[in-house]
């Protein structure tokens, strides 16, 4: 009498060569999103300059807080990074990257003293800076102090 079943053997080999055929894609897509990650952290170091130059402007009550930023309106700063700009009445800073950082747009917001800084006026409190990403959908590519 034959058995009336299929032998197991061929489903675990599907099942191995299906293993070893989604492997090399998790590990191609991680290894895109680790890149996407290193270029936003990039940015933000950048912008370090920009929080620099907005502590200084505030210390000094100047009416414009982006005053002295050559980076204002940069296009195309390097290959992911489009631009870094400073509102010259609340010293927000923005980062915006190109499509090679999945076009994330970041901002920056200082407060000293737990209110928005005011230009024009100063205050000797220390700047908080709280970081946004502009889109939730994004939150895997930003640092986690950034996450919506």
């Amino acid at each position: 009498m034959k058995p009336t079943h299929k032998p197991q053997g061929d489903m675990l080999g599907k099942l191995m060569i299906a293993i070893i055929g989604v492997s090399p894609a998790t590990a191609f897509s991680d290894n895109q999103d680790r890149a996407i990650r290193e270029r936003v952290s990039a940015g933000l170091t950048l912008a370090g300059a920009a929080q620099t130059l907005v502590h200084d402007n505030m210390r000094t009550a100047s009416p414009d807080f982006s005053r002295g930023w050559t980076g204002q309106g940069l296009s195309g700063l390097n290959d992911y990074i489009d631009s870094i700009r400073i509102d010259p009445a609340t010293g927000v800073i923005t980062v915006n990257y190109t499509q090679r950082a999945r076009k994330i747009s970041i901002s920056l917001t200082p407060t000293a003293g737990g209110a928005g800084l005011i230009a024009g006026s100063t205050s000797f409190e220390n700047i908080s800076w709280r970081c946004a990403v502009s889109n939730e959908s994004q939150n895997k590519y930003v640092p986690d102090y950034c996450r919506l």
